[in-house]
């Protein structure tokens, strides 16, 4: 077996001699040129559509301003815990979510596998939110419908608001909405979704070029994309922020988005929906930040330190300067994970607390433009209160007017969605791309890199290809119901099972002292905090067992516009449930048949300190009791 770099060597010596074979082996893995690629592209993944159009709704339906509270303590003992333990695991064991979590309890195989297959699923309709966004931003460019609708949506209004009848429909403030919005919804559902499906198709081609040209050249290559991708939205988002702010009402909207209603704190929901929001909105059991920790590098300035001093060693100095050279390196190894961790927490608290804070940015904006919207139409913003599609295509094309350049503001928004989504995107299909690279062992395959470079453009070029035909079904004239039907059975139980599973049996069965002993051993940290371990023992696997049984308890009939599914479409939603539930029973199965093992040995815990970031077992030992079949994980 070759020493990695990661690896806890028994003898710093032996570390020492094994730096110029660790160079070669690890050269196809790809590694972050600097740690802000990491956070760039970190970022990117974290904050997305969710900050904008579910968090202002979820706040302001679950006691405004009082929901903070919830929100950030959720925050901080849910996200950066889990933050820390998905980017740590990856960091230490340098491999995609199956072969990671494999290597700790290899029955969990299956669990990883699961998460690639939601990441899977959910790249295969959301794509399609930055193809209508697209569209919008070139009918914006070219042409004046948008503004025509929007002038239809205020005439219709200010005549039926000189009616008599506003005193009967103050009882029915969903009649009022449904009515005032009518112009706006029909240019949505009919002009865009129906009559310009050809336009959706060209502009879904786009965006799966886009992303093969984004990712083919590997994860470096793609954090430069994520440099304009994750800092332009908040310039942009800000100065519309500022504009809205200026109009009538829209500090109406914001007092109505943070005017606290403390009662709320009562309710148990709220606690849980703040816990499910922080958890979502982190992209959470997707595999995205294990992924993407697979790419840090740990103990790298030690292996240049150290290749350079054995250079200039002399035959006759080499013997009586080993034993210096060995005490240096165990110092400076534990100087490196002492950085190493201390990073590693810093970019935990950082990133977490910028995706808070854009939740934040995100619901003061959208509530002062409800606030404008409510102002001048004189219905309520309780009644204008909506949440993801609607409030995106729906609702927010109505500030437009009211600010003025109404073309300019539509395409600065829509291309906002765009950056945002392709973000998110981006990291997805990472997921899947390395999940693939992993599982073939191309790193360890390629001879050259130009070898390396091909096959990867190879599986980028597979991988977009398969899901640009699986987002096919969105632009047919059944997109928006096929768009909400796999949000709905893709995105709640299956992924609450499979997250529940995995903070469970890291955890609890894996256990926090070894996770410690985990990244200790492969030089990520030099000790983990207290106060991580504490969350990752209690808080983290109880909440996120309350938030799933909560799910178990309120599942119903998906429903669009009101309207139940027919029988065909909510059997189709199961099967779709269940393709990533099933990848559980068919990974022990694949690490069975790879192994040998038998059930029972696939749930036996492996010992922290023999697993090595390379996906090798130095030591076969499950609990003390060593196989009689050597394994190396990176063959499952």
């Amino acid at each position: 077996m070759s020493v990695q770099i990661y690896e806890p060597s028994t003898t710093c010596l032996a570390y020492l001699r094994s730096s110029t074979q660790t160079k070669h082996t690890t050269m196809g893995r790809q590694t972050w040129k600097s740690n802000a690629e990491f956070l760039y592209s970190t970022i990117g993944y974290c904050v997305g559509l969710g900050n904008i159009w579910r968090f202002p709704y979820l706040c302001a339906e679950s006691g405004a301003g009082a929901f903070l509270i919830p929100y950030f303590i959720m925050t901080i003992f849910l996200g950066v815990p889990l933050f820390y333990l998905e980017v740590g695991i990856g960091q230490a064991l340098k491999s995609g979510p199956p072969e990671a979590l494999a290597k700790l309890i290899p029955g969990m195989y299956g669990v990883g596998l699961a998460t690639i297959m939601l990441t899977f699923l959910l790249s295969s309709y959301y794509c399609v939110v930055i193809a209508w966004s697209m569209v919008l931003v070139y009918s914006s460019a070219w042409t004046d419908q948008i503004s025509d609708k929007i002038s239809k949506s205020e005439e219709i209004l200010d005549s039926f608001s000189k009616t008599d009848q506003s005193h009967e429909l103050s009882d029915t403030g969903s009649l009022i909405s449904n009515f005032t919005q009518d112009s706006a919804r029909t240019y949505w559902e009919i002009d865009i979704l129906q009559n310009s499906r050809l336009e959706i198709f060209i502009c879904l081609v786009i965006t799966w070029c886009l992303i093969y040209f984004t990712i083919h050249r590997g994860v470096s290559a793609a954090s430069k994309i994520s440099r304009v991708t994750v800092l332009v939205p908040y310039i942009l988002l800000s100065v519309l922020m500022v504009q809205t702010l200026k109009l009538d009402g829209a500090l109406d909207g914001v007092i109505y988005f943070l005017k606290p209603r403390w009662n709320q704190l009562l309710n148990f929901k709220v606690w849980t929906n703040a816990a499910a929001q922080v958890f979502n909105s982190l992209g959470i059991a997707f595999g995205g930040l294990i992924t993407f920790g697979s790419f840090r590098s740990s103990g790298e300035n030690l292996v240049e330190s150290t290749g350079k001093g054995d250079s200039s060693m002399t035959s006759e100095n080499s013997s009586s300067s080993n034993f210096n050279s060995d005490q240096n390196l165990n110092h400076n190894a534990k100087n490196q994970s002492k950085k190493s961790g201390s990073i590693l927490l810093r970019d935990s608290v950082l990133t977490v607390s910028i995706n808070a804070i854009t939740s934040i940015i995100s619901g003061v904006l959208i509530f002062s433009a409800i606030g404008a919207i409510s102002h001048s139409t004189n219905i309520s913003i309780e009644n204008l209160s909506q949440e993801g599609i609607d409030l995106l295509f729906v609702i927010y094309p109505k500030l437009f007017k009211l600010l003025g350049n109404e073309y300019m503001w539509s395409i600065i928004f829509f291309s906002v969605v765009m950056m945002l989504g392709f973000n998110t995107e981006f990291a997805m299909v990472q997921s899947i791309q390395i999940f693939i690279e992993d599982f073939f062992k191309i790193d360890a395959n390629s001879k050259t890199k130009s070898s390396l470079s091909l096959k990867r453009k190879l599986i980028s070029g597979v991988v977009c290809s398969t899901l640009f035909i699986s987002s096919l079904p969105t632009v047919t004239k059944f997109g928006i119901r096929y768009y909400k039907l796999m949000d709905s059975y893709t995105c709640i139980l299956g992924l609450m099972l499979i997250a529940f599973l995995e903070v469970g049996g890291l955890c609890l069965y894996y256990s926090t002292n070894s996770l410690e002993t985990l990244l200790v051993e492969n030089r990520v940290v030099e000790k983990v905090p207290q106060f991580i371990k504490f969350c990752w023992k209690y808080v983290c696997p109880v909440v996120l067992f309350i938030i799933l049984c909560i799910t178990l308890s309120s599942l119903n009939l998906v429903t669009y516009k009101g309207e139940n599914y027919g029988t065909i479409w909510h059997v189709f939603g199961i099967i779709v449930s269940l393709l990533s539930v099933l990848c559980i029973p068919l990974g022990v199965k694949i690490v069975q048949g790879q192994t040998g093992l038998k059930f029972s040995q696939v749930w036996e815990v492996r010992d922290p300190k023999t697993v090595m970031g390379d996906g090798s077992i130095e030591k076969l030992d499950l609990k003390g009791e060593d196989l009689a079949k050597s394994t190396d994980l990176s063959e499952v």
